[in-house]
């Protein structure tokens, strides 16, 4: 079975599974990680995926070109490595860092964040 879909930001995906269950799944990891449509910060639609490489680490990451702030993506720790999107925060505006153990929360950003420099421990 095949699917095609319409992201919210006009890029069209096609997708395979075996049975509904699979194409269903296909559709929901393509619409969550693709269909980003506007910046949590500003609402901008002129996002762009980057792939950035630091110290043999590659980073997923959407960018918004209007206020430079970023949604960034990890890579699920199983046989498939789909990515998702990081939708926690923490307070100071970092990514829920779940090897760290630390909790963040969702808030109206959708997981958009500007960097803010090394902020003091508290």
């Amino acid at each position: 079975m095949e699917a095609q879909l319409r992201t919210e930001n006009g890029l069209v995906i096609k997708v395979e599974g075996d049975n509904q269950k699979e194409l269903f799944e296909e559709i929901a990891s393509a619409v969550e990680v693709f269909g980003e449509g506007s910046c949590g910060l500003c609402n901008s639609t002129k996002i762009k995926p980057v792939v950035r490489e630091v110290e043999k680490n590659v980073f997923y990451e959407y960018v918004c070109q209007a206020c430079n702030a970023r949604l960034n993506l990890s890579v699920r720790n199983d046989k498939t490595n789909r990515l998702f999107p990081k939708r926690k925060l923490m307070p100071d505006g970092r990514p829920e860092s779940l090897a760290k153990n630390e909790k963040g929360n969702y808030g109206p950003h959708r997981g958009w964040t500007k960097y803010r420099g090394n902020q003091p421990s508290a």
